[in-house]
């Protein structure tokens, strides 16, 4: 499975600083700072909890990053199948059930296509706004699904 490029060029960077080569395989790659296994409560208080806060998600649970994934890759016009594999889940009704969530944002994008393939240029003036832009108003250019 690919890893985002920015993600890949991250880990590098910090495989070198903490001066690992293509022997070191079974080293851990994330320590505390006497180099020995992380434990997940002293992570969470002291790294997870303050760059959540940081990040204005204050609250945010681990798992939510899980959830973030999920819409994301669907919101973003990424197949169903494709996300269902990348989470691991046996089953897509897992993904859209559980993980996968209808943000606000896109509901509006939604209800604006509704709109425009019903009312054309009335509901372009009502709206103010020019096609949200991951969907297609036209049925002349395409399916009306959302854009890759």
């Amino acid at each position: 499975m690919f890893m985002p490029k920015v993600i890949v060029a991250m880990l590098s960077a910090h495989l070198e600083r903490a001066g690992f080569t293509d022997d070191d395989t079974d080293e851990l790659v994330f320590t505390d700072e006497d180099g020995n296994p992380l434990r997940y409560s002293n992570w969470r208080r002291r790294v997870w909890l303050p760059a959540a806060s940081a990040a204005g998600c204050a609250g945010a649970g681990f798992l939510d990053l899980r959830r973030l994934n999920a819409t994301t890759l669907v919101v973003e016009g990424i197949d169903v199948k494709t996300a269902q594999k990348r989470l691991g889940h046996a089953d897509p009704r897992t993904t859209l059930a559980v993980y996968a969530s209808a943000p606000a944002s896109i509901d509006r994008a939604a209800a604006d296509v509704i709109g425009e393939r019903f009312f054309g240029e009335k509901a372009k003036r009502a709206s103010g706004t020019k096609s949200p832009r991951h969907f297609r108003a036209n049925p002349s250019e395409g399916s009306g699904t959302a854009e890759s």
